[in-house]
């Protein structure tokens, strides 16, 4: 409603400058006289009337319309009520969470971006990122199997994949940071309690196995808020630096 309220007092604005006389321009001649001053003519209202409803026309279709670009996702809520999610790509596993609720069951997912209508002042988009992307997590102090110590510095690449979970669960990019730095730490520091510390340094084969199942085991508790973990890595200059 602020929106509109500026755009019509600039509407305002402009007609009064039209309609209302402004200073008149003193005018010198080539011999250096000065020429009586003419007032500028009055525009008429009636020949602003196509530029009003053209500005008119603009205002509604801004306040009907949104887009939806490549990189983004969105949620569309009606009196905080959930009614359309705009996917990166439609999934049975999307359309699975959205439709097993009760309380999503009529929500509409639509895979595509481009141009949507909503109800002006009623509807409220927001937008989420469809990219990827990267967290560094908070370093760490874990203990191998053979008790030594290791300082974890390690980081986790992730992406937005159901905006309507993301919105309930999560609602932003930093908290669910918060929440990946905790589960992944959380499941490295378990697999690691299991490893001899000579293994993690010799055994790339292994250290690249109990990171993916790191990664799978991270999914499935992060999957009720509409992320998904693609890659974790530990940084090893790091690690290796404090193991040996």
């Amino acid at each position: 409603m602020d929106e509109l309220t500026k755009v019509i007092k600039e509407i305002e604005k402009f007609i009064s400058n039209l309609l209302n006389n402004r200073p008149p321009i003193h005018v010198v001649n080539e011999d250096g006289e000065s020429v009586p001053p003419q007032p500028r003519k009055k525009v008429s209202l009636m020949s602003l009337i196509p530029l009003v409803v053209l500005l008119l026309a603009v205002l509604v279709f801004s306040t009907c319309t949104f887009t939806v670009n490549e990189m983004e996702q969105a949620v569309v809520s009606r009196f905080n009520e959930i009614q359309i999610v705009i996917v990166e790509d439609m999934s049975p596993e999307i359309t699975e969470a959205i439709e097993s609720s009760e309380k999503y069951k009529g929500v509409k997912v639509i895979a595509r971006k481009g141009l949507f209508f909503k109800l002006p002042f009623v509807d409220t988009v927001e937008k989420f990122t469809s990219q990827l992307l990267t967290y560094n997590t908070t370093t760490r102090e874990v203990t191998t199997r053979d008790k030594k110590k290791i300082v974890l510095d390690n980081n986790a690449q992730w992406k937005i994949v159901n905006p309507l979970l993301f919105k309930v669960g999560a609602r932003n990019v930093p908290s669910a940071n918060t929440k990946l730095d905790d589960i992944i730490y959380s499941k490295l520091n378990e697999k690691i309690g299991l490893t001899e510390g000579s293994q993690l340094i010799s055994d790339k084969e292994y250290v690249y196995n109990m990171l993916e199942q790191v990664k799978v085991n991270t999914n499935l508790e992060v999957q009720n808020i509409g992320i998904e973990v693609v890659d974790v890595r530990i940084a090893k200059q790091n690690y290796l630096k404090k193991l040996c």
